[in-house]
């Protein structure tokens, strides 16, 4: 295996053992109704969780994982593509868990802000590519660069949400994307906050371009 497909080969691993505790440690039957639904739909949002924690930890930019991705370059394309995966799978999440309207659970308005937050941000990245959102706000790469920034505050939201609308009692499988959340929030914060404090930020000289 060569060095630089091992950062991808971790993510995907991430995810894997995500799928393996959730089957080994099943979550107990409570006798909800759609209990089927509701463990499939937290398999499906605790992946969301995973890959976003993995996007994050990329935005940070940390030097000693770039070899193994094959370089700073490639480091983003691995950020794209775990974003955009957890982006569509958190439609399929959307679709999977049991909604009732008979009454209102403490995490529902969360999972709104944080998914129209999300699908917002979105919007704002593809508006360079779409000339009729283009024109509407105006994007530039400034501007996007600012909203981005937000992408972490819904992320931790999403999280709360999950904590807040009567969970399956799962606790390996919990504990393990706990875990992976709050290394994906040290990362965020480190971005946000702290890195401007710890001038940690190392020039970059662009000395080519290429198609990946």
């Amino acid at each position: 295996m060569r060095q630089r497909q091992f950062g991808n080969l971790v993510i995907l691993g991430l995810v894997a053992l995500n799928f393996i505790l959730w089957v080994a440690f099943p979550p107990i039957d409570d006798g909800r109704p759609n209990f089927i639904r509701a463990y499939a739909g937290e398999v499906l949002g605790s992946t969301v969780i995973i890959l976003m924690a993995c996007g994050l930890v990329l935005t940070a930019r940390p030097r000693w994982a770039e070899p193994y991705f094959g370089g700073l370059d490639k480091m983003y394309i691995a950020h794209k593509q775990a974003n955009t995966t957890a982006f569509l799978l958190l439609f399929v999440h959307l679709l999977t868990v049991p909604i009732t309207t008979d009454r209102l659970l403490p995490g529902t308005p969360l999972a709104i802000i944080a998914f129209l937050g999300i699908v917002v941000l979105v919007l704002l990245t593809l508006s360079p590519r779409i000339p009729l959102l283009s024109k509407l706000t105006n994007a530039s790469y400034d501007k996007w660069k600012k909203t981005h920034r937000f992408i972490g505050i819904f992320y931790i939201i999403g999280f709360v949400h999950s904590l807040l609308v009567n969970p399956l009692s799962a606790i390996v499988a919990f504990s393990y994307v706990q875990i992976i959340f709050l290394i994906g929030l040290a990362a965020y914060l480190y971005t946000e906050v702290f890195s401007r404090f710890l001038h940690t930020a190392l020039p970059y000289r662009v000395s080519a371009v290429r198609r990946l």
